[in-house]
């Protein structure tokens, strides 16, 4: 039993720990990939999805993409300012813009828009809208890498201030907007003057019974309590103030759901505007696994900070789960290797050179449905082996079902009914066709686990983050597949069901 503990646990940390790979064949890894392997395809995994982001925090990747035409957007202000000042945030939900704007109080206005062409744009994966530790790392550092007399001292509270950074960034490279994510995806938008956006609605939408706001409202609790109008902008402000400006003025935007009014620096709102946050939360949820519909990523032009090429952040995640790896140490060089790499591949865009157009997030994706959830199952069974209550052969014959069941369509016992466990896994080439043709001889089981999906790719011109990206998928599933076979062996030597099935011959250990 402790030996399957053993096995299990590492199989269990593929997906989210960085462990040393320990599989018989080294399969189609490069330099330091063994280490960030892992961390590639969560990112990759997770890109458009609310929950993996939200427990990730902290984001490593950087992706083109493009918004759909004819995709509905949403910004509320205090104001009735119409276009209002560029940038500004758009929401594709209107319950996060009413959410944000009602629970200020006062006036609000909602306008509407739809976009009218495909809009290009630069995702940021992560909880990159929220205010918080490590959650604004990428965009800071990408800021940083922009220029050889950049800075990493942003204020946590800047929101304008990265806003206009990364449009100054964007405007020569047509890109329209940056698409983030807190509790639902927003996206900074760069011109509202760009034909690229069209005017739907401009409506009043202050809630019935919204009490009038008064004129010497605080503009943030705890910070120079005195009316709003009264207070100036300076440029010293210390680094931890917040924004002096939200959406038409007054109160900074909130970066998440909140209680409503109420508290002692809220002010007064109606029973209606309450509702705003958990509705806000219902539409986020709606994206926990599913991705952020309306928007296409190129996956081929994925740039990621987890690139082994990037040895700066080495030292930083060496031991750390994922949900604690910053970047505030990189260096100049690797942040600007970051900034040239995703300029590379929009040029490489614009010139026609697409890359393969294979669907890695797809991919990625149908790797997590597929063995997820049994490690899962078979994590809980052994959690509770040490429970006097427990069944413990009961317990072992479900785990070598739920191991077996995973590696079996690549093993064919059928016509090797006397072999090891070893050998239908690492050992014994493809079958006999019908026909008697014999492709790839040498192909074993574990070779067929690990790029059945990908494998193929080689034959076609992939960009170099594809490259990166096959490499990932592909080390992370040899390690499974590897782990997951040494726990179906295991859990078939320690107990042998009473009555021996069909396929038997695997209780021999290699």
């Amino acid at each position: 039993m402790l030996a399957l503990l053993h096995a299990l646990g590492h199989v269990a940390l593929v997906l989210g720990y960085q462990t040393p790979s320990e599989s018989p064949q080294t399969i189609l890894q490069t330099s330091g990939l063994d280490v960030t392997a892992p961390f590639i395809f969560n990112s990759l995994s997770g890109l458009l999805t609310q929950w993996p982001n939200t427990v990730h925090g902290t984001g490593h990747s950087i992706a083109p993409g493009i918004l759909h035409p004819f995709t509905l957007l949403y910004h509320a202000r205090q104001d009735s300012q119409l276009p209002p000042p560029s940038p500004e945030w758009l929401a594709w939900d209107p319950e996060m813009s009413y959410a944000i704007m009602v629970s200020r109080g006062g006036q609000s206005h909602l306008t509407t828009y739809r976009t009218t062409r495909p809009a290009k744009i630069i995702y940021l994966d992560g909880m990159s809208a929220a205010w918080g530790s490590g959650w604004l790392d990428s965009q800071h550092m990408f800021i940083y890498g922009m220029s050889k007399n950049g800075s990493k001292d942003i204020s946590m509270w800047d929101d304008y201030g990265r806003a206009d950074k990364l449009c100054e960034w964007a405007k020569s490279r047509d890109v329209e907007g940056f698409v983030r994510m807190n509790a639902g995806f927003e996206i900074i938008w760069c011109d509202f003057e760009s034909p690229s956006l069209q005017l739907v609605s401009h409506l009043n939408i202050t809630p019935p019974g919204t009490p009038e706001r008064p004129s010497s409202w605080p503009r943030f609790p705890g910070r120079n309590l005195i009316p709003m109008e009264l207070e100036t902008e300076t440029l010293d402000d210390p680094p931890d103030r917040p924004p002096r400006r939200g959406p038409g003025g007054g109160d900074p935007p909130r970066r998440g759901p909140g209680r409503g009014g109420g508290g002692p620096w809220q002010p007064p709102i109606s029973d209606l505007a309450l509702t705003g946050n958990l509705e806000w939360v219902r539409a986020a949820s709606h994206r926990a696994f599913a991705p952020q519909p309306h928007l296409t990523l190129f996956y081929s032009d994925m740039v990621t900070f987890y690139h082994p090429s990037l040895t700066s952040l080495v030292r930083d995640r060496f031991g750390q789960p994922m949900r604690s790896h910053r970047l505030v140490n990189i260096s100049s060089d690797d942040a600007q290797k970051v900034v040239s790499e995703v300029d590379s591949v929009l040029v490489r865009r614009a010139a026609g050179e697409l890359g393969t157009n294979f669907d890695w997030s797809t991919a990625a994706r149908s790797i997590v449905e597929y063995w997820g959830d049994r490690i899962s199952h078979m994590h809980t069974y052994l959690l509770n082996a040490s429970d006097p209550s427990v069944n413990t052969t009961a317990s072992l014959l479900a785990i070598r079902t739920l191991a077996y069941t995973p590696i079996n369509p690549f093993m064919q016992p059928g016509i090797t009914p006397n072999a090891s466990g070893w050998d239908l896994f690492f050992s014994l080439p493809t079958a006999f066709l019908p026909n008697g043709f014999v492709p790839n001889t040498n192909v074993t089981a574990l070779e067929r686990c690990t790029s059945q999906a990908t494998g193929f790719l080689s034959q076609m011109q992939m960009t170099p983050q594809e490259r990166l990206l096959r490499t990932s998928v592909e080390s992370v599933l040899a390690r499974l597949c590897n782990d997951v076979r040494q726990i179906s062996v295991s859990s078939m030597l320690t107990y042998p069901p009473p009555v021996p099935p069909v396929w038997c011959h695997l209780c021999t250990e290699f």
